[in-house]
């Protein structure tokens, strides 16, 4: 991931949205090729994941509701998000829908363990993936994802994959590796582009994923469904052949019908990926949708061969 720290600066302030890209690699550095790459040599694969499941009822619901229609291939969970308890007995009666830990440093809730860096002010974890990066320390990140794990774990959830919340473990490769030190403790896929400087080139044969990306804000236009339709369009069309981690943020109209945060294009998130029109262009294009339990099997498979 090539200028990953710049790229998620903009992620954590909301102004454009977020792309990790690949980027060929220098002749000198050495690749393997995963059967993930192999079986879909020349197609553009789609993982197209729901996250933020567990944050808030709204949010888990639209989730699963747009897994229902056909619309996303995957979801991930926040394990100490304030709805978390009831999003686990509802992912259990959907037990098909690939889901992963949403692993995070910030939020508006407490962590599961007491690591004093893990906090603001006011007791709660870091507003921001700029704050929580320059103020969390590694090995207190890497208790506090160990725990988010083993409590998702525990509640009897098969984990398919570990990705980022607001891009917490791009910010300092200290924090990277802590967050790929669980993954290969609990042997579950760290989502990250195989081209992230991040990553040893002799560890690159653990990631499948050529990109990560998503649309969060929209770029200098305002949030309507036709703009978020144009800017999906645009990037889905730009893709080259490889296997590209979606973030999506599915959401409904609330009760009151108050829109508040970021509820307005989660909204429209929710529009695009669960229209009729948007699947039938994504199947004539010739996009592959796929889910994240391939990745869990070629994960496995690496750490196998290693042995």
């Amino acid at each position: 991931m090539c200028k990953n720290r710049s790229i998620f600066i903009l992620f954590v302030l909301l102004t454009v949205s977020l792309t990790v890209a690949y980027s060929g690699c220098s002749n000198n550095t050495p690749t393997t090729k995963t059967s993930l790459e192999e079986t879909y040599k020349g197609k553009v694969v789609l993982i197209v994941n729901g996250d933020d499941v567990g944050i808030t009822e709204i949010f888990t619901d639209a989730t699963l509701d747009a897994y229902l229609k056909g619309a996303i291939s995957s979801a991930s969970i926040v394990a100490t998000g304030h709805d978390v308890e009831r999003a686990i007995a509802l992912l259990k009666e959907h037990p098909n829908l690939p889901i992963g830990i949403h692993l995070t440093l910030t939020g508006n809730w407490k962590p599961l363990t007491s690591g004093a860096s893990l906090c603001n002010a006011s007791g709660l974890m870091w507003n921001t993936a700029e704050e929580a990066g320059e103020n969390v320390i590694p090995a207190e990140a890497e208790v506090e994802w160990d725990a988010q794990i083993k409590k998702i774990l525990d509640a009897g959830l098969e984990v398919t994959h570990l990705d980022s919340h607001m891009g917490c473990y791009f910010r300092t490769h200290e924090l990277f590796t802590a967050a790929y030190k669980v993954s290969k403790k609990y042997k579950i896929p760290l989502i990250s582009p195989s081209m992230n400087n991040q990553i040893p080139a002799d560890e690159k044969k653990y990631f499948s994923i050529t990109s990560y990306t998503g649309i969060y804000r929209l770029n200098n236009q305002a949030e309507t469904i036709e703009n978020r339709t144009a800017a999906y369009w645009k990037k889905l069309g730009d893709l080259k052949p490889g296997i590209h981690y979606f973030y999506t943020h599915q959401g409904f109209e609330p009760a009151d019908k108050v829109i508040t945060g970021d509820l307005d294009l989660r909204i429209d998130e929710t529009k695009f990926w669960t229209s009729e029109e948007t699947k039938r262009k994504l199947a004539e294009k010739g996009f592959i949708v796929i889910g994240c339990a391939p990745l869990k099997a070629d994960f496995r498979a690496a750490l196998e061969d290693v042995k």
